[in-house]
């Protein structure tokens, strides 16, 4: 029986109904006929269920590993506000964030839900990869102790004692473990002052961040950690405005070869194709989602250049055209929503073969 804490008392389970336990205990004693684990996948399948139910009132009370990310998000804000409080943080700790980021750090381990732990790997990336200082504020947490050097021993402090995880457990430890740890990723963006991740232009004339971290993401690593984990960089990156404010030739150089890669990653994951060339392997859709948001919000308010007169400009229609695609409705969603809305439909119009039929048909039919 899976031994995990909850986050909330099951007094804050108040409506979960009998019936919703009963049919628990139905679905887990029907998927083995085997007595003992019969018995074992029932109290699994209510377990999960109730677990569900606490993490949802927990995050409504402002508890669990996502309402502390969200109350991180706020902290930073967006656009220049945020550039000012990671510069702000290069010279100065906040002991409310830090406090934040440790109390993070706790719903990590294995006392917690896995799926809570799955929430807290989550939240670890996605706070790291956008807002880079905290990395250092996560690893100073009590709860990390002193075993914090590589991507193995952070890991092995997540590790449970049951094999009650969901199926992404794994992937998502891997992740966050490789995040935190001392890596060549971390290395790349290591005391590179906050305002210069996005920018081209090198005091040295050495290679930009961006662009060694574009390096770093040889083409099929869409199903790898360190893939990953470079995308999800790379999309925090692109969502401050440093990178935007450039118009000069390096920088549209750089651009063209962003929407390669994504488009590369796209087609990894089967985009283009009309079904998943993954099925049911564990990647990280949300990053590359991330990854296509940044690049679409930043062509929209990319003030110095005109889209339509760049060389870039294709690689972009066939962006926009595969994430509009059927498959990534549900893989890329809020991407897709930006591809789908009216700025993009007026900067690039809907012309798949689908739509060009229906035209030419309507036409003849006239004629």
């Amino acid at each position: 029986m899976n031994n995990s804490t909850a986050l909330v008392a099951v007094g804050a389970l108040g409506d979960l109904t009998r019936q919703q336990c009963s049919g628990a205990l139905i679905c887990g004693s029907q998927s083995n006929a085997a007595p003992g684990r019969m018995l074992n996948h029932a109290y699994s399948s209510l377990g999960h269920a109730i677990e569900s139910k606490a993490n949802r009132s927990a995050h409504a009370l402002g508890l669990g590993p996502m309402s502390i990310a969200e109350h991180i998000d706020a902290f930073f804000d967006a656009g220049e506000q945020r550039m000012v409080k990671l510069e702000e943080l290069q010279m100065n700790w906040s002991p409310w964030l830090e406090k934040r980021c440790s109390k993070l750090v706790e719903y990590s381990l294995p006392q917690e839900t896995a799926r809570t732990q799955v929430q807290a790997f989550r939240s670890i990336v996605t706070i790291i990869t956008r807002y880079p200082v905290t990395r250092t504020l996560l690893l100073k947490s009590k709860h990390l102790g002193r075993k914090r050097t590589n991507e193995e021993t952070i890991a092995a402090l997540w590790a449970r004692s049951d094999d009650s995880h969901p199926r992404e457990w794994s992937f998502y430890c891997n992740l966050a473990a490789t995040c935190l740890a001392e890596t060549d990723i971390s290395g790349i963006l290591a005391n590179i002052p906050c305002r210069s991740l996005g920018s081209i232009q090198t005091e040295s004339g050495a290679l930009s961040v961006i662009e060694r971290l574009l390096v770093a993401l040889e083409c099929g690593v869409v199903l790898t950690v360190s893939g990953a984990l470079v995308v999800k960089y790379l999309a925090g990156i692109l969502e401050m405005p440093t990178f935007w404010l450039g118009g000069e030739l390096a920088c549209i150089t750089i651009f063209k070869k962003l929407l390669g890669r994504l488009i590369l990653l796209m087609k990894d994951l089967g985009i283009d194709s009309e079904e998943s060339l993954l099925g049911d392997t564990i990647f990280d859709n949300e990053g590359i989602d991330s990854l296509a948001c940044s690049i679409l919000t930043g062509v929209l308010g990319w003030s110095t250049v005109d889209p339509k007169s760049q060389t870039w400009f294709r690689d972009l229609a066939e962006v926009v055209h595969l994430i509009r695609r059927p498959q990534a409705e549900t893989l890329l969603t809020r991407s897709w929503d930006l591809a789908t809305g009216p700025d993009f439909l007026s900067l690039i119009p809907d012309t798949e073969p689908s739509t060009l039929v229906i035209l030419t048909l309507a036409w003849d039919q006239r004629s």
